[in-house]
Order: structure tokens, then C-alpha cells, then sequence
């Protein structure tokens, strides 16, 4: 397992397996951390929109073009704030709520990724919107953190393997990521010791189909 050092920032490098196993398990520094290692994992090519993502700030600080979508005026103005000029320069920031997110993503083509919380799955149209919106090739992955959550993007692998509304993408990885203080509290509550262990990230990861000229799957 990699060992991080003192002339590097925390990256989402402590792990046990890639994204080349249906399930890995990472250790992280939290949200930032874990969208940094998806970027590094993944290596998306083209533009990655961020759709109400707890630690969206890392991808324009990766250097690519990003572009977000956010729920609070106030967060969102905030978070921009901590980021230097030139990436805040390779920032496109909408905000948005339920009903308005689907048609601000209509106009994008060619993402090379599609990053947001499982909030995307109760926005009518908004699934569809992103699958459009994403490249052949393209990745779509939804993070959560509660139970509801995790049926949530349970629920989407079911469409997917099932060829329902989620047909257009191949389940590629299911992970869990996970500050270790949380294993620790984890530990500590199976024992009895104390009520309850803080929730890890759960993490559904796809790729959109690729096709070739005449329209069948590569």
C-alpha cells in the first residue's frame, strides 16, 4: 500500500485495489481527497462536470476544465473563494435546484465525466441530461453517504445490469472510501463502545457505452 509523504498532498492513494475490481475499498482525507483520487484513477478525458459534489474544488485545481452545479448560492460562492485565479478561470458555475438542473445540462457535449452526489438521481430528467451529455467512453460516477444513498445508487446498478433507464452505461466499480478515524469508530461501535460510527462514502462508477461508426457497441 502506498505511503503518502510530507512533499505531497493528501491523495486518495491509500487503498487495497483500483477501479479494476467491481469492489475497492480507499482511505481518504475526506471529500476533496477522494474526488482528487477518482480524477487520478480515472484520468477522464475532456471537460468533468461536478453536480452538488462535496469536494468539486479539486477537479479545476487537476487543471481541467470544470464544470459545476450547485444547490447553495452561499457554499458555492465560498468554495470558489479558496481557489487560485487560474482555476477559478477554468470554472463554469451554475446554480441550480431540482427541476432547473436537467435543462441547464442539456446544452453540454462531450464530458469526459460526470461526478455528483446521488441528489442527480432525484432531479427529473437529470440522469438523462448527464448521459447525454457524456462522450462515448465518458464515466459517470454518483457519490453518497447515507443509507438512502447507497440504495440509491444500489438501485442504478439494478437499471444498468437490468436495461432499464440506465441502459446507455457499463457498471465498471463499486467503492467505498472511508477516513481511517472512521474505520476506528466503526471498530468501536461493533464493540459496544459507543452508539454509533459516522457514515463512509459510497461510490457507483460507470462508463458510457462506446460505438462504433455503424452504431453497434465496441
Amino acid at each position: 500500500m502506498p505511503n503518502r509523504t510530507n512533499s505531497k498532498p493528501p491523495l486518495a492513494v491509500n487503498r487495497y485495489g483500483g477501479l479494476d475490481v467491481p469492489l475497492s475499498v480507499w482511505t481518504v482525507d475526506g471529500e476533496t481527497d477522494l474526488v482528487a483520487g477518482l480524477l487520478v484513477e480515472i484520468a477522464p478525458t475532456g471537460p468533468v462536470a461536478a453536480i452538488d459534489l462535496p469536494g468539486w474544488t479539486a477537479i479545476p485545481r487537476s487543471g481541467r476544465c470544470t464544470r459545476a452545479y450547485s444547490r447553495s448560492r452561499t457554499t458555492s460562492a465560498r468554495e470558489l473563494a479558496t481557489l487560485p485565479d487560474a482555476a477559478r478561470q477554468r470554472v463554469a458555475h451554475h446554480l441550480v435546484t431540482k427541476t432547473t438542473l436537467a435543462p441547464k445540462l442539456r446544452p453540454e457535449n462531450g464530458l469526459g465525466m460526470v461526478c455528483a452526489s446521488s441528489w442527480l438521481l432525484h432531479c427529473p430528467g437529470g440522469l438523462e441530461s448527464a448521459l447525454t451529455a457524456l462522450k462515448p467512453g465518458g464515466v459517470l460516477a454518483v457519490l453518497g453517504r447515507t443509507d438512502q444513498d447507497a440504495i440509491d445508487i444500489a438501485t442504478l446498478v439494478d437499471a444498468d445490469t437490468s436495461g432499464g433507464g440506465a441502459s446507455s452505461l457499463d457498471f465498471t466499480a463499486y467503492l467505498i472510501a472511508t477516513a481511517p478515524e472512521t474505520l476506528d469508530a466503526a471498530v468501536r461501535a461493533a464493540e459496544g463502545e459507543q452508539p454509533e460510527a459516522e457514515r463512509h462514502w459510497a461510490v457507483g462508477i460507470w462508463s458510457k457505452h462506446a460505438r462504433r461508426s455503424g452504431g453497434t457497441r465496441a
